[in-house]
């Protein structure tokens, strides 16, 4: 199953609380590990020299895509993400939003070229495991050139406010038809509703759908949004999620556990499900939070990254928290994970209005070695044209970015050195020569 690239090979005991988990405190100041920086440790280590994961260069401005997930697989990476169909922009990503597969053998950045398959047009968030949307199955929009035509637009905007077919009949007041008039339900025991996901033996598939089911008295564990890591040791999984929450209807970020990824899943916390969630967000530096994506470090430290409007700036940034008590309880960074400015390879320097849906891609031994966003509302295309929702002009045109971490860049670098190192002809079997020091262990003494 794909559930395994969730899970790091490598084991470790638990006990970080200080410097995000990212480090450690030397002589008052935290050393952070590779692939992170900030005076708490809370901030990736991004590096210029971003790259446009999708839609690839052959149709680059002529499709939308809304984020990806880049996952490692005998010797070679793929990507998985989310492009809209039939050349339509954001605004469709209700409707349009498919699920297709590209492989690439040149490092989790690529490029990749084509797509190599289409996951069932049900998926709607390319995370593994594959989590199907619980949107309605509409006709796909046809638009044209990776924007959204006007009259699609209006119909994205109105979209979330009509009411589906197979939504609870109304009276004739407009209220839900209560038990005993015409037209109402019988009233039946509501069965548990769980999250719906994709699961394959490898990327090719055959993916097969199945849904996680929810522990006993809880009746309600479809999750938004979700992300799943799963201890290695155990095969417990711990599930992050997208909840509203709170008296100004605000997103936050719930989690909960289960013995296995098949669930039954059950609240993290000793509360019922949305009431106390992991990261209430809603303060004025973490608004509104959702998207995230949740990794289990080799120490046994939960880390989840996430996208959060700051309540100041009314900026999309990243935020990032630690749990070393298996997710019950969490801690956010001081410093934001990521910003909204992104220098390209080409050297053309980006401000996005929407930076959102991260997803990390992670080495074995932990470190993050690139950032993926999906990204609208880009400065080169036009200052201030993006103003939210995505159903607006400037907004609808998206595009899914890969930013390199300083741990990335320097094995580029450690690999070309390799390659040009000049090479003596073999003279038979050799004594095997001593295990070099990588450079995160040099520079943490280990």
């Amino acid at each position: 199953m794909l559930i395994w690239l969730l899970a790091l090979a490598a084991r470790g005991a638990a006990g970080a609380s200080s410097c995000s988990a990212n480090g450690a405190l030397v002589a008052g100041a935290c050393r952070c590990k590779d692939g992170w920086r900030g005076p708490d440790c809370g901030a990736l280590d991004l590096v210029d020299g971003g790259r446009p994961l999708w839609p690839p260069a052959s149709r680059f401005g002529a499709a939308s895509s809304w984020g990806a997930s880049v996952v490692a697989h005998d010797g070679a990476h793929w990507i998985f993400v989310s492009e809209m169909a039939a050349g339509c922009g954001l605004a469709t990503w209700r409707s349009n939003s498919m699920v297709v597969a590209a492989r690439s053998g040149d490092g989790p950045l690529g490029p990749y070229a084509a797509a190599e398959m289409m996951i069932p047009g049900t998926a709607k968030s390319p995370w593994i495991l594959l989590h199907i949307g619980g949107y309605r199955v509409e006709a796909k929009r046809t638009c044209g050139g990776g924007v959204t035509t006007p009259e699609r637009r209006r119909l994205a905007g109105r979209g979330a406010r009509r009411r589906p077919r197979d939504a609870a009949p109304v009276s004739r007041e407009g209220r839900p038809a209560a038990a005993g008039e015409p037209g109402a339900p019988p009233r039946e025991k509501r069965p548990n509703l769980g999250t719906r996901v994709l699961v394959a033996d490898g990327p090719r598939g055959p993916w097969n759908a199945t849904t996680l089911a929810c522990a006993e008295g809880h009746e309600n564990c479809d999750f938004a949004n979700p992300a799943m890591a799963i201890d290695p040791d155990t095969g417990e999984a711990l599930a992050a999620y997208k909840i509203i929450h709170g008296p100004f209807r605000g997103r936050a970020i719930a989690f909960a556990r289960a013995p296995s990824w098949r669930g039954p899943f059950a609240p993290a916390s000793r509360d019922r499900w949305n009431k106390a969630p992991g990261i209430p967000c809603g303060s004025h530096q973490y608004f509104a939070c959702e998207d995230p994506f949740l990794w289990r470090a080799p120490d046994g430290v939960y880390h989840v990254l996430f996208h959060h409007s700051d309540g100041r700036t009314r900026e999309d940034l990243g935020g990032h928290a630690w749990s070393d008590d298996g997710g019950a309880t969490w801690t956010l960074s001081e410093t934001n994970a990521y910003g909204n400015n992104f220098t390209t390879f080409d050297g053309a320097r980006h401000t996005f209005k929407r930076p959102q849906r991260p997803q990390l891609h992670v080495a074995a031994d932990g470190t993050p070695l690139a950032l993926v966003l999906g990204v609208a509302g880009d400065s080169v295309a036009g200052p201030g044209s993006c103003r939210p929702p995505s159903s607006s002009p400037g907004c609808d045109r998206s595009w899914t970015l890969g930013v390199p971490t300083s741990a990335l860049a320097g094995r580029r670098a450690d690999a070309d050195d390799e390659a040009d190192a000049p090479r003596a002809a073999p003279r038979g079997p050799a004594a095997p020569e001593p295990r070099r020091k990588t450079s995160f262990e040099e520079r943490h003494d280990w």
